[in-house]
């Protein structure tokens, strides 16, 4: 059908919108499949893609909230800033959807999801069992519960919280820095001795 200008106008059949939506379906199904990838690979190997990817989005989320443009462009574009700064614990400074703070909320939420995660996958011996098909599958409810973990830890309040959690960070970067120079005398020593 021929449309303005002599562009081809798309038609559409009653059955059409539902096998365009198709591609979707893993994302909703409890599969390990990427979102819209035709390819075939193995269960392990998207679910470490998946996972990977989560942590990435966590990580762009908290470059993004230090971004001073982000927080210029949230302060002026977000409806009703001022409405929600007011109803969270942080008052109507509202430092606490911007900066540090809002980064150690975003990964407190990525924290508690993956321990979660972790705690869920205790004593699994087979891929087969159920809990390690909800671990390899059900990715858009993951994402969706990331998402409200992340919201509901901007509702914590801030008097103990940033400090607490500074001090787990501190902490665990400490023991991060630790292992991995381990691991990479370790890698040094193993090179060394090859050669």
């Amino acid at each position: 059908v021929s449309g303005e200008g002599g562009f081809l106008a798309p038609s559409y059949s009653p059955g059409e919108g539902l096998s365009r939506a198709m591609p979707l379906a893993p994302c909703l199904l409890p599969t390990a499949q990427i979102c819209c990838c035709r390819c075939r690979i193995k269960v392990s190997t998207a679910t470490r893609l998946l996972y990977v990817l989560f942590h990435v989005l966590a990580c762009a989320v908290c470059c993004l909230m230090l971004s001073r443009t982000v927080v210029e462009a949230i302060k002026e574009n977000v409806p009703l800033y001022a409405v929600l700064c007011e109803h969270l614990p942080g008052g109507a400074s509202c430092d606490l959807l911007v900066g540090y703070s809002a980064v150690y909320r975003v990964c407190f939420g990525t924290a508690c999801f993956h321990l979660g995660q972790a705690a869920f996958l205790i004593n699994i011996k087979s891929s087969t069992n159920f809990r390690a098909l909800l671990h390899n599958g059900f990715w858009f409810l993951k994402l969706l519960l990331l998402v409200g973990l992340w919201a509901a830890a901007f509702f914590i309040p801030d008097q103990r919280f940033i400090r607490a959690w500074h001090l787990v960070g501190v902490c665990g970067g400490f023991a991060f820095i630790l292992v991995q120079l381990v691991l990479i005398t370790a890698f040094a020593h193993t090179w060394n001795k090859n050669w």
